[in-house]
Protein backbone atom coordinates (compact mmCIF):
# COMPACT_ATOMS: atom_id res chain seq x y z
CA UNK A 1 0.00 0.00 0.00
CA UNK A 2 1.38 3.01 -1.00
CA UNK A 3 0.88 5.66 2.15
CA UNK A 4 1.15 8.80 0.39
CA UNK A 5 -1.34 8.06 -1.94
CA UNK A 6 -3.88 7.47 0.03
CA UNK A 7 -2.60 10.49 2.19
CA UNK A 8 -3.24 12.18 -1.12
CA UNK A 9 -7.21 10.59 -1.27
CA UNK A 10 -7.70 11.80 1.84
CA UNK A 11 -6.89 15.28 1.19
CA UNK A 12 -9.03 15.20 -1.97
CA UNK A 13 -11.80 14.31 -0.24
CA UNK A 14 -11.26 16.44 2.91
CA UNK A 15 -10.72 19.48 2.04
CA UNK A 16 -13.84 19.69 -0.15
CA UNK A 17 -15.95 18.68 2.72
CA UNK A 18 -14.95 21.04 5.20
CA UNK A 19 -14.81 23.86 2.94
CA UNK A 20 -18.66 22.89 2.60
CA UNK A 21 -19.15 22.73 6.31
CA UNK A 22 -17.37 25.60 6.91
CA UNK A 23 -19.81 27.67 4.48
CA UNK A 24 -23.45 25.82 5.41
CA UNK A 25 -22.44 26.86 8.81
CA UNK A 26 -22.07 30.85 8.22
CA UNK A 27 -25.38 30.54 5.77
CA UNK A 28 -26.84 28.98 8.36
CA UNK A 29 -25.82 31.71 10.78
CA UNK A 30 -26.44 34.41 9.25
CA UNK A 31 -29.99 33.19 7.71
CA UNK A 32 -30.86 32.01 11.44
CA UNK A 33 -29.72 35.75 12.32
CA UNK A 34 -32.23 36.96 9.96
CA UNK A 35 -35.64 35.48 10.19
CA UNK A 36 -38.52 37.01 12.47
CA UNK A 37 -39.88 34.13 14.28
CA UNK A 38 -37.32 31.18 14.25
CA UNK A 39 -38.85 29.19 16.77
CA UNK A 40 -40.25 26.32 14.79
CA UNK A 41 -37.73 27.07 11.53
CA UNK A 42 -35.05 26.61 13.52
CA UNK A 43 -35.86 23.79 15.60
CA UNK A 44 -36.84 21.86 12.53
CA UNK A 45 -35.07 22.67 9.70
CA UNK A 46 -31.88 24.63 10.43
CA UNK A 47 -30.45 22.98 13.44
CA UNK A 48 -31.07 19.16 11.67
CA UNK A 49 -29.29 20.78 8.60
CA UNK A 50 -26.49 22.45 10.18
CA UNK A 51 -26.09 19.27 12.40
CA UNK A 52 -25.48 17.08 9.29
CA UNK A 53 -23.48 19.72 7.41
CA UNK A 54 -21.20 20.05 10.24
CA UNK A 55 -20.65 16.28 10.41
CA UNK A 56 -19.55 15.96 6.91
CA UNK A 57 -15.88 16.07 7.07
CA UNK A 58 -15.90 13.74 10.05
CA UNK A 59 -17.68 10.95 7.85
CA UNK A 60 -15.12 12.06 4.94
CA UNK A 61 -12.97 10.50 7.57
CA UNK A 62 -14.80 7.93 8.73
CA UNK A 63 -14.67 6.46 5.61
CA UNK A 64 -11.68 6.64 4.12
CA UNK A 65 -10.26 5.09 7.69
CA UNK A 66 -12.87 2.27 7.36
CA UNK A 67 -11.50 1.31 3.36
CA UNK A 68 -8.26 1.71 4.30
CA UNK A 69 -8.70 -0.49 7.11
CA UNK A 70 -10.56 -2.95 5.67
CA UNK A 71 -7.52 -3.20 2.57
CA UNK A 72 -5.39 -3.85 5.35
CA UNK A 73 -7.47 -6.32 7.12
CA UNK A 74 -7.76 -4.54 10.67
CA UNK A 75 -10.52 -3.45 12.68
CA UNK A 76 -12.18 -1.38 9.76
CA UNK A 77 -15.68 -0.83 12.35
CA UNK A 78 -13.73 0.32 14.95
CA UNK A 79 -11.29 2.60 13.02
CA UNK A 80 -14.19 4.26 11.32
CA UNK A 81 -15.91 5.24 15.05
CA UNK A 82 -12.68 6.27 15.86
CA UNK A 83 -12.46 8.31 13.01
CA UNK A 84 -16.01 9.78 13.28
CA UNK A 85 -15.17 10.66 17.27
CA UNK A 86 -11.34 11.85 17.18
CA UNK A 87 -11.67 12.96 13.68
CA UNK A 88 -8.16 14.64 12.24
CA UNK A 89 -6.81 13.07 15.47
CA UNK A 90 -7.69 9.58 14.75
CA UNK A 91 -5.75 9.95 11.11
CA UNK A 92 -2.79 11.15 12.91
CA UNK A 93 -3.02 8.43 15.35
CA UNK A 94 -3.18 5.84 12.34
CA UNK A 95 -0.44 6.64 10.22
CA UNK A 96 1.64 6.93 13.40
CA UNK A 97 0.60 3.03 14.17
CA UNK A 98 0.68 2.10 10.52
CA UNK A 99 4.33 3.95 10.08
CA UNK A 100 5.67 2.16 13.56
CA UNK A 101 4.42 -1.46 12.54
CA UNK A 102 6.31 -0.73 9.22
CA UNK A 103 9.37 0.76 10.62
CA UNK A 104 10.26 -1.01 13.96
CA UNK A 105 8.08 -4.16 13.14
CA UNK A 106 9.91 -5.43 10.12
CA UNK A 107 13.35 -4.25 11.66
CA UNK A 108 12.93 -6.64 14.35
CA UNK A 109 11.60 -9.66 11.83
CA UNK A 110 14.87 -8.42 10.05
CA UNK A 111 17.19 -8.58 13.21
CA UNK A 112 15.31 -12.51 13.68
CA UNK A 113 15.79 -13.71 10.27
CA UNK A 114 19.68 -12.65 10.48
CA UNK A 115 20.30 -13.81 14.53
CA UNK A 116 18.27 -17.54 13.27
CA UNK A 117 20.49 -17.49 10.10
CA UNK A 118 23.73 -17.06 11.80
CA UNK A 119 22.96 -19.33 14.56
CA UNK A 120 21.57 -22.14 12.51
Amino acid sequence: MNLRKEIEKLIYWYMPAYIFTITVGVVLAQYAKNIQDPTWLVSYIVVPIGMIASSIDNIVIAIWLYSLTKQLNQKNVLWALFGLVAHIFAVAIFIALYVYEKVYLNEDDISKQTSNKYEG
